[in-house]
């Protein structure tokens, strides 16, 4: 109060010595082992500080690891302990530690098969893993394979379960129970067996055969001999074939065969034969039908064949003939045993045949004629000795009537005469000589005809000519073509001849054209593949006059393409003659395209940035026809989004060409997805607003993801930064919306709210300090007063 003071100085420092406040820990992680070191998973908590979150009151967080390489945990198992470190703006630290882990708890992919074993000839088999394993694979390593069973014997034939095991480097298993077949493919082995031979035995076409059994062996047993015939039986005469079969456990065979030859030495028996046997001759025969009681014939087998010379009841010729039989059986055995049969001849001969009465015309030029017959014949049943005749075939006979006789006589002397009658008459007719051969000539100049003379023929007869004329004047005009002339003779007995001869009169003389047009040009007509093409058609002169004939007709439609017209001139005489000229009918008309789906327009197909879009496709026709109908694409062709031109062309058989084209456009109507949805933050109020948090909970976008079939263009929020002025120094919280946009402007939101709070009591920095003053007696107003602020300050 009376104006005394003191002073004294000291300097006030804010330090920041507080390490981050650790919101999270870490947190382990346990992840399954996929070979390649799981970067992935790795990658995604390290990034994430193993999930753990701090903060500061001060400033932001910084995050460090001391993870440095992924080589003790690539491709295998194990474990690393990883400490994520939190720093902030001062240098202050707070860590936090978590283990990630990768374990191996899946067990390997086992693929085997089934498989089937043959022994081998000591009984044998072996299976490896290799005989069965597909393929089997795991994830993190190699795999080692065993089986319950390798070693194969013969009491395993048939078959048999085995337990295949695939087990990993962490000790995970799996099995596959296989069905192994052991079979046995070795036949056995049997020894040659020796042929047997044997006669029958006595009265008996059979004999008993026994032998004794092969040896043999197999690798896996045998269970025993078959024979097809059994040792002991009886055996049939001829040669048996025998055959041993040997068979294993296995049902393996090998056969061995022997034969068995039984032979007969026994002849047959003939019983019954017949005695001598006297006959005369059948009427009308040198023989005579002779019949009797055949014997029989036996033997201890069989008789395979009983023959005869002769049978009852055959012929016999005149005079003495043996019977003799023979038995022989299956083994060539033979018997014989024989009588005679005596037959005497007692009948005449016999003429048949005999030509009946003849009548014929006089040879040529001759008054008689040379005459032929069959001759007759004689018979007897023991022969002619002689058969004459007064004529002979192949005789001359004169103009009337001559009587022909035959006699026939036997060696007996009978004999028998039997004739006919042959009667000439006169019947020749006369003959021409000297006729003219067919005479050929060529029309006279400018004429249809031409003058023809030849050398008259003559006639004779040999009763001579009562008339000779012709049909036809020599030296008279014949028009073109064939005249045939006949010359006509007759003898007294009206007995005509004829003879002709032909006159051809050919026109050689060629047809004239004229008038013949040139070649034409036209384009095809209107929506035809041809033209209908006129002209004035050209004519022909000739001699004898001539049709004219073509291949078309004026007005005639023709293809497109070059055309010959021929005009063929023919006269009377098929002479002719052509003249041609073309006709090009050119194809200038282009195909049409019907049925242009017209512009198309298609959202794109869920999940894609493009879509499938299907249309009737339009076709194509042509005056002439379509050689080809391509387009740029197919109905149901995907199409990207956005705008493509489809176009179909059209090319006819000439060449030309037509085109039709049409949009598609598709749309991106696909909105983005997030995948993951913006998260809430909140954080500790620290007087500035929290900034940093708030930019980096911005700048990841709350935390959200997005994707898109097309493409995600970009992510923006509707943070105003006004609206932190607001939130400044304060607590309270802010909504903000995330719109996640693809590059064809299909939007997407997701939101998230921004929350600041205070949860922190207020510190004294420092605290208030005791004082003691001296009492002045008024209550030291003053000290209190100054005390008190200092405080309130602190």
């Amino acid at each position: 109060a009376c104006g005394n003071t003191s002073s004294t100085t000291a300097t006030f420092t804010i330090e920041d010595t507080t390490n981050p406040s650790m919101d999270v820990e870490s947190a382990d992680m346990t992840v399954e082992c996929d070979g390649a070191g799981n970067p992935t998973e790795l990658n995604a908590w390290l990034s994430s500080n193993g999930g753990a979150s701090a903060s500061d009151q001060c400033s932001g967080v910084t995050w460090s690891n001391d993870f440095t390489s992924l080589s003790d945990l690539c491709g295998a198992t194990g474990a690393a302990t990883v400490t994520f470190t939190a720093t902030d703006d001062a240098g202050n630290t707070s860590s936090t530690s978590a283990t990630f882990t990768i374990e191996d708890t899946t067990a390997p992919t086992i693929s085997a098969q089934d498989f089937t074993l043959t022994l081998d000839g000591n009984g044998e088999a072996t299976l490896s893993t290799g005989d069965v394993d597909l393929g089997t694979t795991d994830a993190c390593g190699t795999v080692t394979l065993s089986l319950s069973q390798t070693s194969f014997d013969c009491i395993d034939l048939g078959t048999n379960t085995v337990i295949f095991t695939a087990e990993d480097e962490c000790g995970n298993t799996s099995t596959q129970s296989l069905t192994i077949t052991v079979q046995d493919t070795e036949n056995p082995t049997i020894d040659a067996m020796a042929d047997i031979s044997l006669n029958v035995d006595a009265g008996l076409c059979t004999a008993v055969a026994t032998w004794i059994d092969p040896s043999t062996s197999d690798n896996c047993g045998i269970q025993g001999i078959a024979y097809s015939t059994a040792s002991g039986s009886a055996f049939p005469l001829g040669a048996t074939t025998v055959t041993a079969t040997a068979t294993d456990d296995a049902g393996n065979t090998a056969t061995t065969s022997f034969t068995v030859t039984v032979t007969d030495d026994e002849n047959p028996v003939i019983s019954d034969m017949p005695a001598n046997i006297s006959q005369s001759n059948d009427a009308g025969a040198c023989a005579a039908a002779v019949t009797w009681t055949a014997p029989t014939a036996d033997d201890n087998c069989s008789v395979s064949s009983f023959t005869s010379t002769h049978s009852p009841g055959d012929q016999f010729a005149v005079g003495t003939t043996t019977v003799t039989y023979t038995a022989i059986d299956g083994s060539n055995n033979t018997a014989s045993a024989s009588f005679d049969v005596v037959v005497a001849d007692t009948e005449d001969p016999a003429i048949a045949n005999v030509p009946t009465n003849i009548s014929v015309t006089t040879d040529a030029d001759a008054c008689g004629a040379t005459v032929t017959w069959t001759a007759p014949t004689a018979s007897d049943n023991c022969g002619v000795t002689s058969f004459p005749s007064t004529h002979d075939s192949g005789d001359f006979f004169n103009v009337g009537s001559t009587t022909v006789s035959y006699s026939a006589m036997d060696a007996a002397g009978n004999g028998v005469t039997s004739s006919f009658t042959v009667t000439v008459t006169d019947g020749q007719a006369p003959t021409i000589a000297g006729l003219p051969a067919d005479i050929s000539v060529s029309n006279d100049p400018g004429q249809c005809a031409a003058v023809v003379t030849w050398t008259e023929p003559s006639a004779t007869d040999n009763c001579g000519v009562t008339s000779f004329s012709s049909d036809e004047t020599n030296g008279a005009s014949y028009p073109v073509g064939t005249t045939t002339v006949t010359y006509t003779a007759e003898d007294a007995q009206g007995n005509q001849t004829t003879a002709s001869f032909d006159i051809t009169v050919t026109d050689g003389e060629n047809p004239v054209f004229s008038g013949t047009p040139a070649d034409i040009t036209v384009n095809n007509d209107a929506g035809v593949c041809s033209a209908a093409v006129s002209w004035a058609a050209p004519t022909a002169t000739d001699n004898c006059g001539a049709t004219v004939t073509s291949t078309h007709n004026p007005g005639a439609s023709f293809n497109v393409g070059t055309t010959t017209v021929t005009d063929t001139a023919t006269d009377a005489a098929n002479n002719s003659v052509t003249t041609s000229f073309t006709v090009t009918v050119v194809d200038n008309e282009s195909p049409t395209i019907a049925g242009n789906p017209g512009d198309l327009s298609a959202s794109n197909d869920a999940g894609n940035c493009s879509a499938a879009v299907s249309w009737t496709a339009p076709t194509a026709d042509d005056n002439c026809g379509i050689a080809t109908l391509t387009s740029t694409h197919s109905s149901g062709d995907t199409f990207p989004v956005g705008v493509t031109t489809v176009t179909y062309t059209a090319t006819d058989i000439h060449g030309n060409v037509s085109t039709s084209s049409f949009d598609v456009d598709v749309d991106d109507t696909e909105n983005p997805v997030f995948t993951t949805a913006a998260q809430d933050l909140t954080v500790e109020c620290d007087g500035n607003g929290n900034t940093a948090s708030l930019n980096t909970w911005l700048a990841a976008f709350g935390g959200s993801v997005a994707e898109d079939n097309c493409g995600i263009y970009s992510i923006f929020n509707d943070y105003d930064v006004a609206n932190m002025t607001d939130e400044c120094g304060l607590t309270g919280s802010t909504l903000v919306t995330f719109t996640a946009t693809d590059i064809y402007g299909n939007t997407s939101t997701t939101s998230a709210t921004f929350t600041i709070e205070d949860t922190t009591p207020p510190t004294f920095m420092p605290n208030g300090g005791s004082v003691t003053v001296e009492c002045d007696g008024t209550g030291n107003v003053a000290e209190i007063d100054a005390w008190l602020n200092m405080v309130n300050s602190s």
